[in-house]
């Protein structure tokens, strides 16, 4: 089931940040990464430092466990393992959902002064960020 995780990962990196990143580019010759921005220690670099240490995390967790460390006890259940895969995959395609809901207006971090149009559609109906919520739930 470690492998299984490491490999749901890389698809999630894969359609969540690589592919969605080539379809922007050619949808808009723009690829849409802003990076981390914002001064040290504000708010928006400290969300941008934290969302790098969660994608690390993400992958450390698998690879940690495929390396040997002991499993947490009271999680180490097939159950538990099936609902998580189910979850991530579920996640998986919610984030690529809420990502073409966005259209022209998708893009990693934000500048200050770049301007796009605010998206009511889709998935933006029901949830204010579903993006990040699709993320979490993954």
């Amino acid at each position: 089931m470690n492998a299984a995780a490491l490999a749901l990962f890389g698809v999630y990196l894969g359609t969540g940040f690589v592919l969605r990143s080539w379809l922007q580019w050619r949808a808009t010759g723009d690829a849409g990464f802003r990076g981390i921005s914002g001064s040290p220690v504000s708010p928006e670099w400290a969300a941008g430092i934290l969302f790098v240490l969660a994608i690390v995390a993400g992958i450390l967790g698998p690879i940690s466990a495929l390396a040997g460390l002991g499993p947490i006890v009271g999680l180490d259940h097939p159950a538990v393992a099936w609902a998580g895969v189910v979850i991530a995959v579920a996640g998986i395609a919610a984030t690529l959902r809420t990502q073409l809901d966005m259209g022209a207006s998708w893009r990693i971090g934000v500048e200050a002064d770049e301007r796009t149009a605010l998206v009511t559609n889709g998935s933006f109906r029901w949830v204010r960020n579903p993006i990040f919520t699709a993320m979490a739930a993954t």
